[in-house]
């Protein structure tokens, strides 16, 4: 019998390289396939100017990283990855399948989304699910982005989102219930991630310091952590949106393998990520999760993101600007953590194999 055809579109872009986006397009994709169905992931994306945009200029430091991504993808995703941002090529690779699911991480986020995300593709009847969409914030003040997603979301047959505020924001669109279901990244068990997962890298016992953003309690919470953790060194990986802190060891050409094995091995993380902080459930790291802050532009006063997985999960360790609590106090738990975290999984994957079928 010919498997059913379906076709996930996401961003797994090539040449920008970002661990959360990249690994929660292959969760999905095996997550899918591993349900049966015959599953090809479409990335939006505008190749050529990200090559000739930040890549290029930047291909010395970040060419073999961009190399270890690519092969990563290719080795644990099925098929081969459409990449586009022209709607036509959504159209013709859609053509003929039986379900299209907009995958998870932020992009459904009210500065930067458009209606490819959101499946609008009323030439074409198929069955539209959304899987895990992040808003990234608790609020959607834009009146230009309420008016289309109002209208967009009605024609997708089965709604979910990643946080749940943003289930509550599409909720009062659509004026539709709403599932918040896990991260795809969430799906799969700690075994499956290990067989992705590279060599150890590290031999010395370490703190991986996993930081996007800036933040103004990194000194004063790491201080904490090495109080109680002594005599590990830190480690962190220079980001293109961080030029990394006068502190521990920077380490280069790390790849979704090797990210995998950081935190894997790390004694504790910190960092100020979604992913980040997933993995650290995932391979029960002791960790704290920190308020990111980019520029004074976006201070990400109303992302959600963490909050919503550490509510969920019963994890009280987030640091918004108090830097006095003490790293003692959020030993977790992961006997408890393990239980909830199953529950979710468990909804999650109905609600993924209701839509698909």
């Amino acid at each position: 019998m010919k498997k059913k055809r379906v076709v996930i579109i996401t961003e797994c872009r090539r040449f920008r390289m970002n661990y959360g986006e990249t690994l929660q397009a292959v969760a999905l994709n095996r997550a899918i396939s591993k349900l049966g169905y015959h599953c090809t992931t479409a990335s939006y994306e505008n190749q050529e100017a990200d090559l000739k945009g930040w890549f290029l200029k930047n291909i010395r430091e970040y060419g073999i990283r961009a190399m270890q991504y690519e092969i990563f993808r290719k080795r644990y995703m099925s098929h081969t990855i459409m990449r586009s941002n022209v709607r036509e090529d959504f159209e013709k690779i859609l053509s003929g399948a039986d379900a299209v699911v907009c995958g998870s991480d932020v992009i459904w986020y009210e500065k930067d989304y458009n209606s490819i995300f959101f499946l609008h593709f009323p030439k074409l009847s198929i069955r539209k699910i959304a899987y895990a969409p992040s808003l990234r914030d608790s609020v959607a003040a834009d009146a230009s982005y309420r008016c289309k997603v109002r209208r967009w979301a009605k024609e997708i047959d089965y709604l979910s989102t990643r946080e749940k505020a943003g289930s509550r924001i599409i909720e009062e669109l659509s004026g539709r219930g709403v599932e918040t279901v896990l991260d795809p990244t969430l799906l799969l068990s700690k075994a499956e991630w290990n067989r992705m997962c590279a060599k150890k890298i590290i031999q010395a016992p370490y703190i991986f310091l996993y930081v996007i953003g800036k933040s103004s309690v990194l000194e004063s919470i790491l201080t904490q952590v090495q109080s109680c953790f002594p005599g590990r060194k830190v480690v962190w990986i220079k980001m293109e949106s961080n030029d990394g802190y006068p502190i521990g060891e920077t380490l280069s050409n790390i790849g979704p393998a090797e990210f995998l094995s950081l935190i894997r091995y790390a004694d504790v993380v910190i960092t100020d990520s979604f992913h980040g902080t997933a993995f650290s459930v995932i391979y029960h790291k002791q960790f704290l999760a920190i308020k990111r802050i980019v520029n004074e532009d976006d201070v990400y006063d109303y992302d959600c993101r963490l909050k919503n997985i550490l509510e969920i999960l019963k994890i009280e360790n987030y640091y918004s600007i108090d830097d006095n609590r003490g790293f003692d106090y959020y030993e977790i738990d992961y006997q408890k953590v393990e239980k909830r975290l199953n529950k979710e999984r468990r909804k999650s994957w109905r609600y993924l194999k209701s839509a698909l079928m």
